[in-house]
């Protein structure tokens, strides 16, 4: 069981559903470790209106680094973050996912360790 999230991939913001809008029955995770879940990446600018706009689901590990009444912020890593890399861009919105349901919105806030020089994407791992 991992304990702590050391080298985040991304840093989110993430908007909990209540539970009478199909969200977890016991609210937000109230655990001081990983939760794990999936989660699916919008890929167009309006969901509503096309049925193709979320890519298929990937495993999410997060952890809770900043805890207000209107902001969530988690540390985030994926089980295979070589298949999630080209797609954590800063403002890139996501679903979390408990099975079929959808249980947070959230939208990437930042991508740590990163570095961009003449469009090549760097990831610096220390």
């Amino acid at each position: 069981m991992i304990k702590n999230i050391d080298n985040p991939l991304i840093i989110v913001r993430l908007a909990w559903l209540p539970k009478e809008s199909g969200g977890r029955r016991a609210g937000p995770p109230n655990t001081e470790g990983v939760y794990a879940s999936t989660c699916r990446f919008e890929l167009w600018p309006n969901p509503e209106q096309d049925a193709e706009s979320e890519s298929e689901a990937f495993s999410i590990l997060l952890q809770r680094v900043v805890d207000s009444s209107e902001e969530w912020q988690y540390k985030a890593t994926f089980l295979a973050p070589e298949l999630v890399e080209s797609m954590l861009k800063v403002g890139r919105k996501l679903v979390v996912t408990e099975g079929l349901r959808k249980v947070a919105f959230g939208e990437i806030i930042k991508v740590p360790n990163v570095e961009e020089k003449g469009g090549v994407i760097r990831r610096n791992i220390n």
